[in-house]
């Protein structure tokens, strides 16, 4: 896989990074995703965790939108989320 001949292992600490931004994540490696696709969840990216943030049981994350180009499809001009290209490297 990509992963692997980068020297990522699930579990490990990444970073993600594109022309405007960066976040680290936690990889998963998902045999199912094509192989040179990144893959970060919209919901998990909080900046406060615990009872002043949301909750006991949430978790700090990392907010994808903060890698997001502000491109718009051309046909609709809506936010065109998925023309954003990335690096992936061990943390």
């Amino acid at each position: 896989s990509v992963a692997a001949k980068r020297g990522i292992k699930a579990d490990q600490e990444v970073i993600v990074e594109s022309p405007v931004g960066k976040i680290m994540a936690k990889a998963l490696i998902n045999p199912g995703c094509h192989p040179q696709v990144v893959v970060v969840p919209f919901e998990h990216g909080h900046k406060k965790a615990g009872p002043v943030g949301y909750g006991r049981y949430a978790t700090v994350g990392s907010n994808p939108t903060l890698l997001i180009k502000n491109l718009s499809d051309p046909d609709s001009g809506l936010q065109s989320y998925y023309q954003t290209k990335v690096k992936v490297y061990k943390a």
